[in-house]
């Protein structure tokens, strides 16, 4: 679910304007939505297990 929202207002903008001009920079729009989410999935899937053996072991000699 997560970036669902931005990745569907995205999505949804419409292609052309009502003067049948093409939407000015959708496709960079759709494109940044997609690498922010993308970033944001990676970036915490990789730093999570290395936060939590980091709190881990502060909580551990915490506790001695």
């Amino acid at each position: 679910m997560r970036g669902i929202v931005s990745l569907a207002i995205a999505i949804g903008l419409p292609v052309t304007l009502a003067d049948g001009r093409p939407f000015p920079e959708r496709n960079a729009i759709i494109f940044i939505s997609v690498v922010v989410v993308l970033f944001t999935l990676i970036g915490q899937g990789l730093t999570l297990p290395w936060l939590v053996k980091r709190l881990r072991s502060k909580d551990s000699t915490a506790s001695s």
